[in-house]
Parts: C-alpha cells; sequence; structure tokens
C-alpha cells in the first residue's frame, strides 16, 4: 500500500488543523474516537475538505484520519446534506474554514 507524500500529509494536517481550531476542539481529538459532537462535527467537515478538495479516495482519507473508508463516506454524505439543506451551523463552518485555508 502506498504512503502518503510528505505534502499530502501536510495538507491534510493543515485541513484537521484549521477545522478543529473553527471548532475550538485540539486536533488530536479529530483524529481520535471521541464522538462529542463538536469534535465529530470537526471529524466530519475535514473528511468531506480532504475528499474535495485533495482529491483523494475515501480508502485514503480514511487511512489519514484513522476511519474506515464507509465511515468517510457517511460523512461526507452527511456534510452535503447539511450544506444542501443550508444548515447554518455547518454552513458558516464550511465557509470559514475554506476562507482560512485557501485565502
Amino acid at each position: 500500500m502506498k504512503q502518503p507524500s510528505a505534502s499530502t500529509l501536510s495538507l491534510a494536517n493543515l485541513i484537521v488543523k484549521f477545522t478543529a481550531l473553527h471548532f475550538n476542539v485540539a486536533p488530536e481529538r479529530v483524529y481520535s474516537k471521541d464522538q462529542h459532537k463538536a469534535v465529530a462535527d470537526a471529524r466530519h467537515i475535514a473528511c468531506y475538505f480532504i475528499y474535495y478538495e485533495m482529491k483523494l479516495n475515501r480508502c485514503q482519507v480514511g487511512r489519514l484520519l484513522n476511519r474506515d473508508h464507509s465511515t468517510v463516506l457517511q460523512s461526507i454524505r452527511k456534510v452535503e446534506k447539511l450544506l444542501w439543506a443550508k444548515d447554518p451551523e455547518i454552513t458558516a463552518a464550511y465557509n470559514d474554514i475554506k476562507t482560512n485555508l485557501f485565502n
């Protein structure tokens, strides 16, 4: 199995850092089994950004975040559904994190 490059790991860690910062949780908790709402929301959005912005497949995202590919799929679908429904909390988080990451 191919290991992710240093630049891939660096960008994934940056996405996790900004996502955790937005939700006021420690970045390490995003990688953990913690199921508190803020941690889970941060993890879901991190999955979404890593998948779409880094163009990695679900298995690769799962390896980066210590998750199974089906969990990554569930996270991505949840964020898509909430963004589509214009959920204010998730939409604000998405916009804030995207601004911090790419501007």
